[in-house]
């Protein structure tokens, strides 16, 4: 159960639950536009039994138009916040917390997007989009994740291959080889 506070337990779309014991918790929240599903799984695994069972049940699809990626930093902000009121309740009730209390990124673990902040969901959408052969998407978004995290490794790593391409760049120049 604690490790619900460090990340969503449950991917939403493979989600099975008795109406009932959403209704008991009040459903989805509506504080919380871009991370609802974590929300409600928060206040569920405070009063239910929750489990994944270990069979793969569903393909997922990943896409552009995701709102887990166009509002990544929404999102982001927003699971913290949920994460924080949730350690308390969860503290509260007696419930075990994850080993070290509730981790705070510093300064630098953000500007190396170190687990737990927003650089490193970007890295995490990168590496799902060149692993999937999206390069341009994987590149974006590889820059995007490097304007809150300029200093992490990863995301440069995933920009490099692409960026020192010789045949890419002739194209971008309009010049052809040996001139």
């Amino acid at each position: 159960m604690s490790h619900s506070l460090v990340g969503s337990p449950f991917v939403h779309p493979s989600v099975m639950f008795r109406v009932d014991a959403v209704q008991a918790v009040g459903g989805y929240p509506s504080d919380a536009p871009h991370a609802e599903d974590y929300a409600l799984w928060l206040k569920l695994v405070l009063r239910h039994r929750c489990a994944n069972v270990p069979e793969v049940l569903m393909l997922y699809r990943v896409h552009g138009g995701q709102v887990s990626q166009h509002k990544l930093a929404g999102q982001w902000e927003q699971t913290c916040r949920l994460r924080r009121q949730a350690h308390a309740a969860f503290a509260q009730a007696g419930l075990p917390l994850p080993k070290g209390g509730l981790a705070v990124p510093t300064l630098w673990d953000r500007l190396h997007g170190r687990a737990g902040t927003l650089g490193a969901n970007y890295v995490s959408w990168a590496l799902c989009y060149r692993q999937l052969g999206q390069r341009r998407r994987a590149m974006a978004t590889a820059m995007a994740g490097l304007r809150v995290a300029p200093l992490c490794g990863r995301l440069w790593g995933v920009m490099w291959p692409y960026a020192l391409r010789p045949a890419h760049w002739r194209a971008r120049l309009g010049r052809q080889p040996g001139r």
